[in-house]
């Protein structure tokens, strides 16, 4: 896989396309800290690949950790992520 840096991430934020097709984007990022859910406005699967995570929004807050699996319908805004080690997703 031949995998593209996005530009304009955070610092502290590795972002890289791996693909990009008429049906579906992969993106991979690894992070430490606090970063806003990518593409808010979109259908999003965020599968935590490495480490974990608390996700947090208006009204809620819940660790993720490696292997697990979260869905964001497009409606889903004002998300983001805290970790507090490296994480990759």
């Amino acid at each position: 896989v031949r995998s593209e840096p996005l530009p304009s991430m955070p610092e502290g934020v590795l972002g890289e396309r791996l693909v990009d097709c008429p049906y579906f984007i992969l993106e991979r990022f690894e992070f430490q800290g606090r970063i806003p859910q990518p593409r808010q406005g979109e259908l999003t699967v965020v599968l935590v690949v490495r480490g974990s995570a608390k996700l947090t929004g208006p009204g809620y807050a819940r660790e993720f950790r490696r292997g697990q699996t979260v869905l964001f319908p497009a409606s889903c805004r004002e998300f983001s992520w805290q970790t507090f080690s490296s994480s990759q997703f």
